[in-house]
């Protein structure tokens, strides 16, 4: 129900469903996950940074919760911290697209046009 409110835009009831769906399994990342976009999209992003953090403890090996934290460290304007999310994606999952797509924005943002390309 979390991911159906988030699609309706309601995220406050999304919120709710995914924190009772995370109260009655606790380790479920991608409930975890949800929340963290949640959270994003009503701009609470230290929450937000926490789901994803929390998620990443949980599965270490899924690329989208990486660069869902990349996202939110470039939204607080921590670019290096983002760059570092943004490479741990590719180095999961070589063919990320989303993830070189906001990595060349970060290098061109810190002036590193060469990487950036």
């Amino acid at each position: 129900m979390g991911i159906v409110f988030y699609e309706l835009g309601e995220y406050k009831k999304g919120i709710v469903c995914s924190q009772k769906a995370i109260q009655i399994q606790p380790k479920h990342s991608e409930a975890i996950n949800n929340l963290g976009n949640l959270y994003k999209e009503l701009r609470e992003l230290e929450k937000s940074k926490n789901c994803f953090e929390k998620a990443i403890e949980i599965d270490s090996n899924n690329p989208k919760y990486y660069n869902n934290l990349g996202n939110i460290f470039k939204e607080l304007g921590e670019f290096e911290k983002a760059a570092t999310f943004y490479k741990k994606t590719i180095q999961i999952k070589f063919d990320h697209s989303n993830a070189y797509y906001h990595l060349g924005l970060l290098y061109k943002v810190l002036g590193n046009f060469r990487e950036a390309e």
